[in-house]
């Protein structure tokens, strides 16, 4: 299960942004939220291959699962 991240143009008749999220393993997107400059996208993986850049937590950390908490922001 990998996800897709869509930011909508202001009529809604287009996309501004789109990513393709997802690694080696399972992965949920749950939640995101978008302010106007930066959005914020929350999930769950289980296992190494989930792309990071500059992450606080750059490997997988073991057990059952991660937690995913990523930033895109729109200049």
């Amino acid at each position: 299960l990998d996800g897709v991240v869509i930011v909508l143009a202001a009529d809604l008749k287009s996309a501004s942004y789109s990513t393709y999220m997802g690694g080696s393993n399972w992965e949920k997107l749950r939640a995101a939220t978008f302010d106007g400059r930066d959005l914020v996208v929350a999930g769950l993986n289980n296992g190494v291959g989930w792309p990071t850049l500059n992450a606080y937590q750059p490997d997988f950390g073991g057990g059952r699962g991660d937690h995913i908490l990523a930033k895109f922001r729109r200049d």
